[in-house]
């Protein structure tokens, strides 16, 4: 069964989807402007489609079964089966029939356009969904259920539910209207306190008392905050592969909270997380606010800084496209969007834009970069910030300098005390713990650690030639220590059968 298509804009949406791609990918080779046409027929425009080629029209639209084009693609002819690589799957063929016998509708030009991916024209840009201003609707006049009706928004809810002939649900209870409302405002249940004063309230104006002070409270913001910041990927951290923590992102996370407590504007809102350091009176605030380009996934340990660079703006205009405009820009990096009002060089215009936001810093931890803070101190603050710097610049130098000098003198004495740790080294083995080497160390008055890592040394240098009169002197310490060790157990082995024999040899 063949689908219909009501809309010029669904045609041209299934065709983008549907049919160019299997004419880039299976047709285009051979019967395009790009190559030499086969069988004189030109695949990649709307003329070229409709000319046909050497054996005739390829469609006849509106009717699939008697098009050239579907039987070459069935394989019905032994003579002409396209594509000579195989047969397509049943879907796809049934799709062109669609296309077909809906007039094979075909939003390119006729212009010989290859390859090339065209967007939507001006005109269907401006219909776009997310471009059309907001109405105030007339509300509708319904017969019958009057005491439904106690605001507008009853009037459309009941129209809709006339039309699927539902009739309203029951009234709820003041308990249940209560929860409701302070669960969509502020995502809590209501306290004790607050159901018991609305249960005992019974003027008309009780809810709208309770909606104001929802509203007013800071709940609200919290609440209402968290959509925004899923949409423009909030987070503590970077995320990607060096998980650095943003330090300063709770500053964002509650500008959007102020903001939507304190009623901003959606323009202004709008306005300050795009260019908030670049407006007139540009605040503290505003300033907070373009941290909403600064968040998101980054590879901070990318080392091709263009491509970063390049990356980071194509993720801020994705981010921009979908939070503001209802649009999907990522596409439109590599070609002309298919669905949305944005084409290639829109695209690459607002990236020029982008190009010149610093996002990150002069700060590096070897090749890992980091991103811009914007200063928020102001003249006082800073001048009180150069003295805290001077001061800490001078103990950080007298600090290194105290260090610098008990370095010098530690390696002074353990180079006069050479022939010490040498000798000390004889009394420990390699795998020695550092408490064990203490003890020895204890005993020549010598720094446990040096003495540690001078056995150490000598082990991994055992073939150095410095040190080979140490190991031979080592070994001979070795077996005189084995030696008279020996003599020592069987002498105590003597006296003690001497003591045996005689116990008054003791």
């Amino acid at each position: 069964m063949v689908e219909r298509i009501a809309r010029a804009a669904d045609s041209h949406a299934f065709f983008e989807k549907k049919i160019r791609p299997v004419l880039v990918e299976h047709c285009y080779e051979c019967h395009s402007s790009s190559t030499e046409k086969q069988g004189g027929l030109l695949l990649d425009s709307r003329a070229g489609v409709e000319a046909g080629g050497d054996n005739g029209p390829v469609i006849v639209k509106g009717k699939a079964a008697d098009s050239l084009l579907i039987q070459a693609m069935r394989y019905n002819n032994r003579e002409l089966q396209m594509p000579p690589s195989g047969k397509l799957p049943d879907q796809v063929i049934a799709d062109f029939e669609t296309w077909i016998e809906n007039g094979a509708p075909d939003p390119r030009d006729g212009e010989l356009v290859s390859a090339a991916v065209t967007g939507m024209s001006i005109k269907e840009g401006k219909d776009f969904w997310s471009f059309q201003p907001i109405v105030k609707p007339e509300v509708p006049k319904i017969e019958g259920n009057a005491g439904f009706i106690r605001n507008p928004i009853d009037a459309f809810v009941l129209r809709k539910l006339q039309e699927k002939d539902l009739s309203p649900a029951p009234t709820a209870s003041k308990r249940t209207l209560l929860r409701r409302v302070t669960h969509d405002l502020v995502g809590l249940p209501p306290t004790f306190v607050q159901l018991q004063e609305f249960l005992a309230d019974d003027s008309p104006d009780a809810l709208r008392q309770v909606v104001a002070e929802l509203l007013e409270s800071q709940d609200y913001g919290i609440h209402w905050g968290r959509h925004w910041l899923d949409v423009v990927r909030y987070a503590d951290s970077n995320g990607l592969d060096e998980n650095i923590g943003f330090g300063n992102a709770w500053r964002y996370r509650d500008y959007v909270i102020d903001s939507l407590n304190a009623d901003k504007s959606f323009r202004d809102f709008l306005v300050e997380q795009v260019a908030g350091d670049l407006l007139p009176n540009a605040t503290p605030e505003t300033i907070t606010a373009t941290c909403f380009l600064q968040l998101g996934p980054k590879v901070m340990a990318e080392p091709d800084v263009e491509k970063l660079h390049l990356d980071v703006i194509d993720e801020q205009l994705d981010t921009l496209g979908k939070a503001f405009l209802g649009m999907t820009f990522g596409c439109v990096r590599c070609h002309d969007h298919k669905f949305d009002p944005i084409k290639h060089e829109d695209y690459y215009a607002l990236a020029a834009i982008f190009k010149s936001t610093k996002t990150f810093g002069e700060k590096r931890n070897g090749a890992i970069k980091f991103w811009y803070e914007h200063s928020l101190a102001d003249e006082c603050e800073l001048e009180e910030l150069k003295s805290v710097d001077a001061a800490l610049k001078e103990k950080t130098a007298a600090a290194t300098t105290f260090k610098n000098q008990e370095i010098a003198k530690l390696r002074k004495e353990a180079r006069e005390k050479a022939v010490d740790y040498l000798v000390a080294c004889t009394q420990f083995a390699e795998g020695s713990s550092l408490e064990e080497v203490a003890k020895i160390a204890a005993g020549f008055e010598l720094h446990p650690r040096i003495l540690h890592h001078c056995r150490l040394h000598l082990e991994y240098h055992r073939d150095d030639s410095v040190f080979a009169a140490w190991h031979e002197l080592k070994s001979q310490v070795e077996k005189l220590r084995e030696h008279y060790s020996s003599l020592f157990e069987n002498a105590e082995a003597a006296w003690a059968e001497a003591l045996k024999a005689d116990p008054k040899a003791k």
